[in-house]
């Protein structure tokens, strides 16, 4: 089924009527969970936003940036500026302010020093989902869906904790009040193959490690390792097609890779190596041209390693 036909249209009616019936109507944004920060006025095709594989493939791309664990939200938004005319007491609409939400998160310190590029003014769209996993997007008047045109997007300070009170971030968000009121959509979690709090995820750091191999050496050996709970955590289940191997800038195919005993180390097999030679390596998903990659439906990027080969 095609992306416009599953969004909830709000007044409950196909045609242009705006129905006011509050029958088979109740339609509300529950507490946020999840967000995602879409590139400026970027069109979301079929499969991309109702699907885990298009949400993911997104990410890869650079088109989006999930924010995960959102604990609550306040709402900022500055009451509507009303004149008031004198002798006559009556009323006009002067100015309606963006809304604003200031979304908080227990997340960490690396979290907050890793988000802070998302800092900026009408740069992202913005993707939410709530507690009932309802997506919500926008429409246009051209048909189109998008993400709710941002304003401001701003990572607050860090608070630490105190006593029995957690460490937490917060991010604080403007949205365009007009196209919210106007053309909020929801694409309800029926609909989706995925559940936003469990299944969506930033991708996660990974380190490479290379061995530096002698002349005539055909094969490379390198770890992959990641950090959990300041634990370094092996990396398995790898291929060769997660992978970008370079000698001297150019790119050389790594015709197979084996896994050690030790969990998290691979060798890699190679075109012989001459001495003095500089090698990389960094993930690589070649499809997409992205360096994520997508392991069972985890988002990883590494960084790029380098080595010389020796004598």
């Amino acid at each position: 089924m095609a992306l416009i036909d599953i969004l909830n249209q709000v007044n409950c009616g196909s045609s242009n009527v705006n129905g006011t019936s509050i029958d088979y109507c109740k339609f509300d944004l529950n507490r946020v969970t999840t967000l995602a920060l879409i590139q400026r006025r970027y069109a979301f095709q079929d499969g991309d936003i109702e699907t885990l594989a298009g949400v993911q493939e997104l990410q890869q791309l650079g088109k989006a940036i999930i924010l995960q664990g959102v604990r609550s939200q306040a709402d900022n938004t500055a009451e509507d500026n009303i004149k008031t005319y004198d002798g006559s007491g009556e009323k006009s609409v002067i100015s309606k302010y963006p809304y604003e939400w200031t979304f908080t998160f227990e997340n960490g310190l690396a979290w907050h020093t890793a988000v802070q590029f998302v800092n900026s003014n009408k740069q992202y769209d913005l993707v939410m989902w709530d507690d009932k996993n309802t997506c919500f997007v926008s429409t246009s008047k051209n048909g189109g869906v998008y993400g709710l045109s941002t304003i401001m997007v701003n990572v607050n300070k860090y608070m630490s904790g105190a006593g029995t009170d957690s460490s937490t971030n917060s991010i604080t968000i403007q949205a365009d009040r007009s196209q919210f009121d106007n053309y909020i959509r929801g694409i309800v979690s029926e609909n989706l193959d995925y559940t936003a709090d469990l299944d969506l995820d930033g991708y996660k750091d990974i380190e490479i490690t290379l061995t530096a191999p002698a002349d005539a050496a055909t094969s490379v050996n390198f770890t992959v390792k990641t950090t959990l709970d300041n634990h370094l955590v092996a990396i398995s289940g790898l291929a060769e097609t997660d992978f970008l191997f370079t000698v001297d800038g150019g790119t050389v195919a790594i015709s197979a890779l084996a896994e050690g005993v030790t969990a998290g180390s691979y060798t890699a097999t190679v075109p012989a190596l001459s001495t003095g030679e500089v090698l990389t390596l960094q993930t690589f998903a070649s499809v997409l041209n992205s360096t994520i990659i997508n392991v069972d439906d985890v988002l990883f990027k590494s960084n790029v390693a380098t080595t010389i080969v020796t004598a």
